[in-house]
C-alpha cells in the first residue's frame, strides 16, 4: 500500500505529459521570428517589470485553443518558472503589445540576417573578380595608377555598399542566394545584351554592359526574393533552372546555325531567351515544390547526367551534322531535370547531402575515364568508349551516393512518433504576482525526463 501514492503520481505525470506534448509554441510576432523573448530583448522592451530577474518568456497554444504564457526567472531559490492562462483575445493582445514594443524599441529583433554575411562576402568577391577591373576598362581609364586606384576603390565598395545598404533590412538566405545569382549571371546577361545591340566589336561596351546589368539584376533579384519570401532552396533551384535555360539557349543558337554564320546578335538573343524561360520555369516550380538547397543540387546533377547520357548515345551514331549533339544534349538535360524532380519527391536533402551526391557523380565520371585510360594504355580508346565510361561512372556514383542518403532525407515516417515530457524542479511563481499560478508542490520535487514510445 505504501507504493500506491508513487503509482498514482506516475499516472498523473504521464497524463501531464500527454497534455504538454500537445502544446504548440506560438511566436510573439506575426513574421514568426521571435519565438521566445530572452533577457536581452526584455531589457529593451520592458514588458514584464514584475520579474526583475527575468530569463525567458514563451507563449503556447493548447488543444482547446486557449493559451499559456510561460515565464522563466531567477530567484533566491534558483531558477523558477511561472505559467499564466490566457484567452485567445488576451494572447492576441499580448502579441500586439510585443510587436508594438519591438517596432518602437528593437526593430532589429525581427530582421532575418541569416544570409547577410554570405551576401556581403559574395559582393566583395564579385567586385574583386569583375567590377573592380571592368569599370576602369569601360570608362577608358588609361593611366595605370588611376586604373589601379579605381580598381581598389571599386573592390572596397563591394564590401561597404552592401554592408550599409542592409544595415536596417532583412537579408535571408534565400534573398542572399537570389541576389548573388542576379549579380553574377547579370554579367553574362549584360554581355549578351551588348551582342544583341550590335556591340560585338566594342569590348569596352560589352564589359561595361556586364557591370551595369549585374548591378541591375542584383537589385531586382533582391526585391523579388523579399517580396516572394523565397527560401534558400527555392532561390537556388530557380538559379539552377535559369542556368540550364541559358545552356539550352546556347544549344538552340547552335541548332539554328547562329554560330556557323557568326551571328552574335542571334546567339545573345537565344541565351537571354533561354535564361528567361529557365528562370520563369524555376519561379513557377518554386510555388509548388518546397525545395531545399540539397534538392536543388540533386536536380542540377540529374540534369547534367541526362545531358551526358544523350551525348554518349549520339556518339555511337557518329552523325555528320554536329548540331545533332546540341539537340540531344538539350533533350537529355530536360529529361534529367524531370528525373531530378522525381528523385527529390517526398525528400528534404540537406546541402551537405546534395553536395556529396553531386561529388559522387563527378568522382564516378573520373573513375570511369580513369579505368578506361588504364585499360587502353598508350594505344588509347575510341571516343564512344570514353564517353560511355564517363556516363556509366557518373551514373554509378550518383546512384550510389543517392541511395546512401535516401532514407535519411525521406519525409516518410521511419518509426512511431515519440511523446515526451520534461518536468523541471521548483516550478513556482513570485509571491504576489497577479495572474500567475503556483504549480503544485509534488511536481516541484521531480527532476526527470520521461519518454513514452507509442
Amino acid at each position: 500500500m505504501k507504493r500506491l501514492p508513487y503509482e498514482v503520481m506516475l499516472v498523473l505525470c504521464l497524463l501531464a505529459a500527454t497534455v504538454r506534448a500537445q502544446e504548440t509554441l506560438v511566436p510573439f510576432d506575426s513574421a514568426g521570428r521571435v519565438e521566445r523573448l530572452d533577457r536581452s530583448l526584455e531589457d529593451k522592451l520592458n514588458l514584464f517589470p514584475e520579474f526583475p530577474r527575468f530569463v525567458e518568456a514563451a507563449l503556447f497554444k493548447l488543444p482547446d485553443s486557449s493559451y499559456v504564457l510561460e515565464i522563466m526567472y531567477d530567484d533566491s531559490a534558483g531558477r523558477l518558472r511561472a505559467r499564466r492562462a490566457l484567452t485567445p483575445d488576451e494572447a492576441s493582445d499580448l502579441r500586439w503589445r510585443v510587436m508594438q514594443a519591438i517596432a518602437a524599441r528593437a526593430p532589429a529583433a525581427v530582421l532575418d540576417r541569416s544570409g547577410r554575411k554570405r551576401f556581403i562576402a559574395g559582393n566583395l568577391a564579385l567586385a574583386l573578380g569583375y567590377h573592380g577591373w571592368a569599370i576602369p576598362v569601360a570608362l577608358r581609364v588609361g593611366s595605370g595608377s588611376a586604373a589601379g586606384g579605381l580598381y581598389l576603390v571599386t573592390a572596397a565598395a563591394g564590401y561597404f555598399v552592401p554592408l550599409l545598404a542592409t544595415e536596417h533590412s532583412s537579408v535571408s538566405r534565400g534573398t542572399a542566394s537570389l541576389g548573388l545569382y542576379g549579380a553574377s549571371r547579370g554579367i553574362a546577361h549584360g554581355i549578351m545584351l551588348g551582342l544583341v545591340a550590335g556591340a560585338e566589336d566594342n569590348g569596352r561596351a560589352l564589359v561595361g554592359a556586364g557591370a551595369l546589368v549585374s548591378i541591375a539584376e542584383e537589385v531586382a533579384a533582391l526585391n523579388i526574393a523579399r517580396h516572394a519570401d523565397l527560401s534558400d532552396g527555392d532561390a537556388v533551384a530557380i538559379g539552377v533552372l535559369g542556368d540550364f535555360g541559358a545552356g539550352i539557349g546556347v544549344g538552340m543558337a547552335d541548332v539554328t546555325g547562329a554560330f556557323d554564320h557568326s551571328d552574335d546578335a542571334a546567339v545573345g538573343a537565344w541565351v537571354l531567351a533561354g535564361s528567361a524561360a529557365g528562370l520563369a520555369t524555376g519561379g513557377l516550380l518554386a510555388r509548388n515544390v518546397d525545395y531545399t538547397r540539397g534538392d536543388a543540387y540533386i536536380v542540377r546533377a540529374a540534369g547534367a547526367l541526362g545531358s551526358l547520357a544523350t551525348i554518349t548515345f549520339t556518339t555511337y551514331g557518329d552523325p555528320d551534322n554536329d548540331r545533332v549533339y546540341s539537340a540531344t544534349a538539350m533533350a537529355g538535360a530536360v529529361g534529367g531535370l524531370a528525373l531530378g524532380h522525381v528523385l527529390i519527391r517526398d525528400h528534404d536533402f540537406s546541402s551537405d547531402q546534395g553536395g556529396l551526391i553531386t561529388l559522387g557523380e563527378v568522382s564516378g565520371a573520373l573513375f570511369g575515364v580513369g579505368l578506361v585510360t588504364l585499360a587502353a594504355g598508350d594505344r588509347g580508346a575510341g571516343t564512344s568508349t570514353y564517353w560511355t565510361a564517363t556516363t556509366l561512372g557518373a551514373a554509378a556514383g550518383f546512384t550510389l551516393s543517392y541511395l546512401l542518403f535516401d532514407s535519411d532525407a525521406s519525409l516518410r515516417p521511419k518509426r512511431a512518433p515519440e511523446m515526451g515530457m520534461d518536468i523541471s524542479p521548483r516550478l513556482a511563481s513570485p509571491a504576489g504576482t497577479p495572474g500567475f499560478e503556483r504549480m503544485p508542490s509534488p511536481p516541484e520535487m521531480l527532476n526527470a525526463t520521461l519518454r513514452l514510445h507509442l
